[in-house]
């Protein structure tokens, strides 16, 4: 009758069970003559079988292995059995008496033949719990698939920037292969030059200190087209907040940006002439107008007021739709005659303002004269009918004593009174020293 595998040495036994309780690994013997496997006592620890060695059956101790694993385990042992490898190496699922589900990493060899036949008659190795370990490998394998199949773009990338993994949906975003993209600065590939210089330290500050950056930028793609993201980057630091990694999303938001902008557009614009509305020229004169006192009232800027004489005449007479054609036209003459910097808005009905930023008086009056002659000499066409019309126009700069843009507005409408007292088709002009 054989004994259950011990050392002779007590002192021995001691200290190898020790370093294996130590190491926390548990002992096995298994013995093909009467196909039982002994288990030591941490094995049975593991199991929720108490704290002594057991010895099972082979059929006992297969029961045990979760059948989906049990292919596998036969195949490497049998392996061992007829010599194809020298150790027995296997990592299987254990299900426990109570339902739990362990991770087993088996290590073992040969230990005893049959000196006649050769046929393997003990095999001795170890186990390891390795279930926490799968556990974060199996969360990591999630984890990954979870990011590889993410409908926004992602990247990680090192502390210097350098880019590490990508997935396909940054690969569809930028147009960029996952080969092009990893090993590249991040932000070097992606440059647009739209965003200014200033726009990327800031970026770079904010993440270097272990903040989140969240923002909207223009990118560039492989085919060189601009493309609108909206990105949030987050820095992976280290215990004392230092930044390991950068994690990177990047969503395509150039639709919306478009759509955006066209709504944008269509809420400040006039849909008849397709000049600013009212809205969209007010925010104009109010911008230049801070400009101006930002400056000290040292840059020279004016307004006009301008209305198009008799105008309910045309409309009364050939109809609105005359009358809308006269307004395109005015419309069209201003953009032809002015500056591309200059703003013309349509404030209502037949009522319209000019912006003439960085323009004195004696260079705006010039340009009002040359506006008022271009209407005076032109003829709108329509259904047959050839429509002559003139305009007034009021105008005036800004000035220091302006104290909003209602003192400006207000000293206009009384040189737009002034020149349509004077017969219409004239301009009036009253400067600041002038009221």
């Amino acid at each position: 009758m054989r004994k259950d595998p011990i050392s002779s040495s007590p002192q021995l036994e001691t200290r190898l069970r020790l370093a294996l309780e130590a190491a926390e690994l548990a002992t096995w013997d298994l013995d093909f003559g009467n196909e039982t496997a002994w288990l030591d006592a941490q094995w049975s620890r593991w199991m929720g079988l108490g704290n002594e060695p057991v010895r099972l059956s082979f059929a006992e101790w297969r029961s045990f292995v979760h059948p989906d694993d049990w292919p596998k385990v036969r195949s490497a042992l049998i392996d061992l059995l007829k010599g194809k490898t020298a150790t027995y190496q296997q990592r299987y699922r254990i299900r426990t008496p109570d339902g739990r589900i362990l991770w087993l990493e088996d290590r073992g060899q040969i230990c005893d033949r049959d000196p006649t036949t050769g046929r393997v008659l003990r095999a001795i190795g170890v186990s390891r719990d390795v279930t926490q370990e799968e556990e974060k490998i199996q969360r990591d394998r999630l984890l990954t698939a979870a990011l590889r199949h993410a409908p926004v773009g992602i990247m990680i990338a090192a502390a210097d920037g350098t880019v590490e993994w990508v997935n396909p949906a940054l690969e569809q975003i930028t147009g960029y292969s996952a080969g092009e993209l990893i090993g590249t600065r991040a932000g070097l590939l992606f440059h647009s030059g739209v965003q200014p210089e200033s726009f990327y330290r800031e970026l770079w500050e904010t993440i270097s200190r272990g903040a989140v950056w969240q923002g909207r930028m223009v990118n560039k793609t492989a085919t060189g087209e601009l493309r609108h993201h909206d990105v949030t980057i987050a820095p992976v630091t280290d215990n004392e907040g230092r930044p390991l990694h950068y994690i990177a999303t990047y969503r395509d938001v150039t639709e919306q940006v478009v759509l955006e902008e066209r709504l944008e557009r269509m809420a400040m614009t006039d849909p008849l002439t397709e000049l600013p509305n009212r809205r969209a020229f007010l925010e104009a004169m109010q911008k230049e107008f801070q400009r101006v006192v930002r400056s000290g009232f040292t840059i020279d800027s004016s307004f006009c007021l301008i209305d198009l004489d008799h105008f309910k005449r045309i409309n009364d007479t050939l109809g609105h739709a005359a009358g809308d054609a006269v307004l395109r036209h005015f419309a069209q003459t201003v953009q032809q005659t002015l500056r591309q910097m200059d703003v013309c808005g349509r404030l209502g009905g037949e009522e319209f303002g000019i912006l003439l930023p960085q323009t004195d008086d004696r260079a705006a009056i010039a340009a009002m004269e040359r506006l008022l002659r271009a209407i005076r000499q032109s003829v709108v066409v329509f259904e047959g009918h050839a429509i002559r019309y003139t305009i007034s126009a009021g105008g005036t700069s800004f000035a220091i004593s302006d104290r909003t843009i209602d003192d400006v507005f207000a000293r206009a409408d009384r040189a737009l009174y002034r020149a349509k007292e004077y017969g219409r088709d004239h301009l009036v002009w009253i400067a600041p020293e002038d009221q």
